[in-house]
């Protein structure tokens, strides 16, 4: 039985549809995949910086026409860079970055990780006061309880910029949130940093008592972490 012209405009109609989904499906499995990578990247940049950036060079030719992608890539080769030490020469890279997931707006998970990477930023150009603003920024797009560890790195930052400003009480106030942060990830290395800026806080406001005490609790953990890594 041949079909009438009407019906066969129906089924090509159907097929391309088929087909167009089916890309379509294909195209999203893709977007996620790569994403999970530039995570996994990230999560390297943790502890091998350059071999992330290595990886994140490597892939950075096919995410040119998909901005979401990029802009994932930029976040983390911004972090991979910091990480690695290399200083921040203008906010050229990280701007973009921020401008973007500030558009898709707070509800976007990465907006709070690229707006502390300004902040890293604004604090190894001199800009202190837009730095501790990105911070702000930071925390209050975090949602609460979530990602401690960010939000430890924020204080510590923070209270890096009120120590240079000689602002001693917003510094001590700052490392003792972070040390909670980081002591309740049980971070020994982060903790170790968090007691050494809280005991010089404590020595510059005058309380040698204070700065003795966290010194003991810093030391305590270093013969802590000698004995359990022997």
């Amino acid at each position: 039985m041949s079909l009438t012209p009407t019906c066969m405009k129906t089924l090509y109609a159907f097929i391309l549809s088929l087909i167009l989904l089916s890309l379509a499906a294909s195209c999203s499995r893709r977007h996620r995949a790569v994403h999970r990578e530039i995570d996994r990247i990230s999560a390297i940049s943790d502890v091998d910086p350059d071999s992330a950036l290595r990886l994140l060079d490597s892939m950075a030719p096919a995410l040119a026409a998909d901005d979401n992608l990029l802009m994932h890539h930029r976040l983390i080769l911004v972090k991979a860079r910091d990480k690695a030490d290399m200083p921040f020469t203008s906010d050229s890279l990280i701007r973009p970055v921020v401008d973007y997931y500030r558009d898709r707006g707070p509800s976007d998970s990465l907006l709070p990780l690229a707006l502390y990477y300004g902040g890293r930023a604004y604090t190894e150009l001199g800009d202190a006061p837009r730095a501790l603003d990105y911070f702000r920024q930071a925390l209050e797009a975090l949602p609460d309880s979530a990602n401690p560890r960010l939000r430890g790195y924020i204080h510590a930052q923070s209270a890096g910029i009120y120590y240079r400003q000689n602002m001693l009480d917003r510094a001590l106030a700052e490392n003792k949130k972070a040390l909670a942060l980081s002591s309740s990830l049980h971070d020994t290395i982060a903790m170790g940093y968090d007691l050494k800026d809280i005991a010089y806080d404590y020595m510059c406001l005058g309380f040698p008592d204070s700065a003795m005490h966290f010194f003991m609790h810093l030391l305590n953990l270093v013969l802590f972490l000698k004995i359990v890594l022997i």
